[in-house]
């Protein structure tokens, strides 16, 4: 299992991932996978765990009329579809898989929602959240949080880079290049653009009449606010409002 982690702020999304993809046992299969998937202009999904139940999830998706309309609510009623089939055909071998996920974006309702949510021992369970993190099965979650928390404050403009680096620094299943989604609340509207990195692609998802250098910004009071809640909940050994440890285990707020 990878790392994927996302943030809501008051004007925008970020969900992000790394690119490794492993074996069972730990070997590097690739560092070119893209975990974050741009579905439409407002709404992307990013995947750790099982490779396999992802693809299936993107064939049922691929199978909707119009991706363009798709919501976070219709999204996830997908997820939910493909997890029942799976517990209506007895396959408890997938149910055993880990599988964890981001859902980013506008709902139903025209409101901006990041639903974190996973396979936990069998059942599936995923939330509104303003924040979560999912990290690699060879790391510490409060070693990843305060890797966020740190790099949130400190390097605001690139702190999806500097964690996704910094992660891999200490896990062997995470590349230490990555991909990531912003989405603008206000706007609804999103491009793909090629972002910072040597040698490298982070395909960053820009409204139309924005550009990178005013995404660099946050509210300073904003920021420090959402750092200080992530170091908390960092040094309590969860993240945030939902919260899944390394073994998989629900961790209540």
């Amino acid at each position: 299992m990878s790392v994927i982690f996302g943030i809501k702020e008051n004007n925008r999304i970020i969900i992000a991932g790394d690119k490794r993809g492993s074996s069972i046992d730990g070997k590097t299969l690739s560092d070119d996978l893209d975990k974050v998937l741009m579905i439409n202009d407002h709404l992307a999904f990013s995947s750790a765990g099982n490779a396999a139940i992802e693809k299936a999830i993107s064939i049922d998706l691929n199978k909707a009329t119009n991706k363009d309309c798709l919501t976070t609510d219709d999204l996830l009623d997908i997820i939910k579809a493909f997890y029942k089939r799976v517990a209506d055909t007895n396959c408890d071998a997938i149910l055993a898989l880990p599988f964890y996920f981001l859902i980013a974006g506008k709902g139903r309702d025209g409101n901006a929602s990041l639903i974190s949510g996973g396979n936990i021992k069998g059942r599936l369970d995923a939330k509104d959240v303003p924040m979560a993190l999912f990290p690699p099965a060879d790391a510490k979650m409060q070693e990843c949080c305060d890797c966020f928390a740190k790099n949130y404050k400190l390097h605001n403009s690139e702190f999806v880079e500097k964690t996704i680096k910094e992660i891999a620094n200490i896990s062997n299943l995470v590349s230490p290049t990555g991909n990531k989604w912003i989405y603008n609340i206000a706007t609804e509207t999103s491009k793909t653009t090629e972002g910072p990195g040597t040698g490298c692609r982070y395909p960053l998802i820009f409204p139309e009449e924005e550009t990178p250098r005013r995404y660099g910004m946050v509210q300073k009071h904003r920021q420090t606010e959402i750092c200080e809640t992530a170091r908390r909940h960092a040094m309590r050994g969860r993240f945030l409002s939902y919260g899944v440890l390394g073994d998989g285990s629900k961790v209540q707020p």
